[in-house]
């Protein structure tokens, strides 16, 4: 690695690259509060490895749609026990909120 590359700042080179962004991507940054319906990512599967805004957004939860499989059952058990859980698997927006 060159020294040039040391120094570059990934989200230079990010938009160095990315030069027809939405303009609605500079509204908002990660953490910000939003309306809307929260989405959680589950990461590698081990509930040990959620972040403390995902699980605080899980336990405060009233229904949970998950991927079925695709997420640690011991997650859902551990973060939701409070909330109703649905698998999203075979099914489309329209049939998982009926």
């Amino acid at each position: 690695m060159t020294d040039d590359q040391s120094e570059t700042d990934p989200q230079d080179a990010i938009d160095a690259v990315a030069t027809d962004r939405d303009d609605r991507v500079y509204d908002h940054s990660a953490g910000d509060e939003q309306e809307g319906i929260p989405f959680v990512g589950a990461g590698p599967g081990d509930p040990k490895l959620l972040t403390v805004a995902g699980r605080e957004l899980l336990s405060e939860a009233d229904l949970v749609v998950h991927a079925g499989s695709l997420v640690n059952s011991e997650l859902l058990e551990e973060y939701c026990a409070d909330a109703e859980t649905v698998s999203s698997i075979g099914k489309d927006l329209r049939s998982s909120f009926r």
